[in-house]
């Protein structure tokens, strides 16, 4: 597992501009909250199965969120993971359309994620997941999706694979992710959903590689979910709603601006 180290360096740098940035909030991604996201998904049309549902006016961070699931677990019931579900899509702002097509089928497909919340084992949760979207019972949702809810549903050593930390881990290491896109036609780039669950258990092991290797070059200990959200960075574009200054997104920002460039079509 052969890490590029110009790559690496750069990295190293983005991460202590990062820690160099005064008054930093703890989680820089923000989200639609679950009872705005749900509103615009039905905007397309009603969905009858999730009615009396008991959701959130307020946006959660990332850190909210799991620790929400975390005390939520206990009592996870199928309606109360499908309410934790909304939950992570929303946090993840899946696409109104995407949305409205995986919730008129969830009870195709909400099996893994209860599983899940009562202690399945990560890789289980991929496998069965990736069948699904295999044989098209898993709607509106691909691995970007479902790995987040493996990543919050989960017993925590799940991680997020979307097209940005997927696409950090095939440029530090190699190409091991298939990504769809990526061409002078199609610049956007998603997650295929051909990458199963030998190719997810690759991905997890050289996150780990490179949160010992970030570890060891920055002097501090960094989990794999702290460098799994370093690499997956923040927009370049600022936000109108102004949530960071200039110098706090230029600095959060750095990886992702630098990933573009350096793999661009």
């Amino acid at each position: 597992m052969n890490l590029d180290q110009r790559h690496f360096a750069k990295l190293v740098d983005c991460y202590r501009a990062i820690e160099a940035t005064p008054d930093l909030p703890k989680s820089v991604w923000s989200s639609p909250s679950s009872k705005a996201w749900l509103s615009s998904v039905e905007k397309i049309a009603k969905i009858d199965n999730v009615t009396n549902m008991v959701l959130s006016d307020v946006p959660y961070d990332r850190h909210q969120l799991r620790e929400k699931i975390l005390q939520s677990k206990a009592q996870a019931s199928p309606e109360i993971v499908k309410e934790l579900v909304i939950d992570i899509l929303a946090w993840g702002g899946l696409g109104t359309k995407n949305g409205q097509r995986a919730l008129r089928s969830w009870d195709d497909w909400i099996a893994p994620c209860v599983n899940l919340a009562n202690g399945m084992a990560t890789l289980e949760a991929y496998d069965q997941f990736y069948h699904l979207k295999k044989s098209k019972a898993l709607k509106g949702i691909a691995p970007a999706y479902y790995t987040k809810l493996i990543y919050f549903l989960g017993e925590g050593d799940g991680l997020i694979m979307d097209q940005w930390t997927a696409r950090s881990t095939n440029l530090l290491f190699g190409k091991m992710i298939k990504m769809n896109g990526g061409t002078k036609k199609v610049k956007t780039m998603t997650v295929a959903p051909q990458n199963d669950s030998i190719t997810y258990q690759n991905y997890l092991e050289r996150v780990q590689a490179l949160s010992d290797h970030l570890s060891s070059a920055v002097g501090k200990a960094l989990s794999p979910h702290e460098t799994e959200e370093l690499i997956f960075s923040f927009s370049g574009t600022p936000s109108k709603k102004g949530r960071l200054n200039e110098a706090q997104h230029s600095a959060v920002s750095a990886w992702r601006r630098y990933l573009i460039e350096q793999d661009r079509p």
